[in-house]
């Protein structure tokens, strides 16, 4: 399995342009303030080249995760970082299976610059 890039774990202030590009900055929170990761609620990330963001719903399950590329991926998870571990671990299922049923994956839709704040 491919290493994740996290992008905006601890926290952030995202946007996009006009070219659907993910702009985030980050900035700094204590390291395992839930409270603190919480109040973001939404983060973007970058897995094998495609982009997608973990959302806290405050429902089961409370975060949950957004493949703009994808629409059948369904996950999330109790916390941000079991979100973030099973939305690895699911787009590499379902690309396993696109490529395994012949299909073509697609090309990204959206891309990442993270920027200082």
């Amino acid at each position: 399995m491919q290493q994740p890039r996290r992008t905006g774990r601890n926290g952030g202030v995202s946007r996009e342009d006009e070219a659907g590009v993910g702009v985030v900055c980050v900035f700094p929170a204590k390291a395992g303030n839930q409270r603190e990761i919480q109040k973001v609620m939404k983060t973007i990330h970058e897995y094998r080249g495609y982009v997608f963001s973990i959302e806290f719903s405050g429902e089961y399950p409370e975060w949950t995760v957004v493949y703009e590329d994808f629409d059948d991926i369904f996950t999330g998870g109790s916390t941000l970082e079991e979100a973030f571990q099973n939305s690895c671990g699911a787009l590499d299922l379902h690309l396993e299976s696109m490529q395994k049923l012949g299909e073509s994956l697609p090309k990204p839709k959206r891309w990442i610059l993270v920027v200082s704040c």
